[in-house]
């Protein structure tokens, strides 16, 4: 049977010089030791199996950017655009505007109709047109 390991394990990394200046320089920004900031990067991965951590290489996050048209440097921004992406602002002005949250597939099928208008000048007269239908106005 295996022994337990003792509450605090040494490990010895080779890192190279611009790896280890790299997490120097994150471990200042954050005022921790360099020691506390790669615990704390090994904490934060060590469920792989049953988290699935995300990895883009800069060619996918530069194709996400350019999906999305901005650019993100967090998760929580790259939530923020993909919300943004998957919805749909009516009307556009502050006081009468609504924003539709629309599923990717809706978004897929709408855009592949718009036979050659652009996408937005569609989706407005579609809405105009299918709510004047829903109250009797067509």
């Amino acid at each position: 049977m295996a022994q337990p390991l003792p509450a605090d394990v040494l490990i010895r990394l080779r890192l190279t010089p611009e790896l280890a200046s790299a997490y120097e320089l994150q471990a200042t920004d954050l005022n921790v030791t360099l020691e506390e900031l790669l615990e704390a990067r090994l904490t934060q991965f060590v469920g792989l199996r049953t988290i699935k951590p995300l990895y883009f290489s800069d060619d996918e996050r530069r194709e996400i950017e350019s999906l999305l048209g901005k650019n993100f440097n967090s998760i929580k921004e790259l939530i923020r655009l993909i919300h943004i992406a998957m919805s749909v602002r009516l009307n556009g002005k502050p006081d009468v505007s609504c924003r539709v949250d629309l599923k990717p597939n809706l978004l897929t099928r709408l855009r592949s109709r718009c036979f050659g208008k652009p996408f937005e000048e569609f989706l407005s007269h579609t809405v105009v047109e299918e709510l004047e239908r829903f109250v009797g106005l067509r």
